[in-house]
C-alpha cells in the first residue's frame, strides 16, 4: 500500500472513530480491544470484537478492532505471548520451562501444562492492559477533546 493510500485510510478510520461516539465510548473500545488483543484466539478476536460490540452498544467497534489487531501483529505476537506465558506460570507456582534452550530439546508434553499458563498469564495482563489502555486513552481523549 502506498504512503498516501495508507495516510488517508488512516485519516479516515480516525475520523470515523472520533466523530461517532463520545470520549468513554472510544476508550472503552481501546480498553477492550487491548484485553482481547492480548488473548491467545487467533482467528476469533474479531468475531469477539464484533460479539461484544453488538451486545454493548457503549463500546467503540472500529477503536476495539484497530487495539486488539495490533496486538494480532506477527512481530508482536511472541513477546506478548511468552509475556501471557510467563505472568501465568508465575499465579500459578510453575516452572517456566520454556526458554530458548528448551526448544533444543522439545517435545509435545511440555504443551500440557504451559496452555494452563499461557491463558491464566493472558486473563490477567488482558485485564491489566484493558485497564491501562482504557484510562491512559480516556484521559488522553478528554485533553482533547477540551482542547477543540
Amino acid at each position: 500500500m502506498k504512503n498516501g493510500k495508507f495516510k488517508k485510510l488512516w485519516g479516515e478510520l480516525k475520523k470515523e472513530t472520533l466523530s461517532r461516539n463520545n470520549p468513554h465510548q472510544i476508550a472503552l473500545g481501546i480498553g477492550v480491544g487491548a484485553f482481547l488483543g492480548v488473548l491467545p484466539l487467533q482467528g476469533f478476536k474479531t468475531a469477539l470484537v464484533v460479539l461484544l460490540g453488538s451486545l454493548y452498544k457503549k463500546v467503540n467497534i472500529i477503536a476495539a478492532f484497530a487495539v486488539s489487531t495490533i496486538f494480532s501483529l506477527f512481530p508482536v505476537i511472541p513477546f506478548v505471548y511468552f509475556l501471557d506465558y510467563w505472568i501465568g506460570t508465575k499465579i500459578l507456582g510453575m516452572p517456566v520451562i520454556f526458554t530458548i534452550e528448551s526448544f533444543k530439546h522439545f517435545n509435545i508434553k511440555m504443551l500440557g501444562g504451559s496452555v494452563s499458563a499461557l491463558f491464566v498469564g493472558s486473563a490477567f495482563t488482558g485485564i491489566l492492559f484493558g485497564i491501562l489502555s482504557y484510562s491512559i486513552s480516556l484521559v488522553i481523549l478528554e485533553l482533547k477533546k477540551t482542547k477543540n
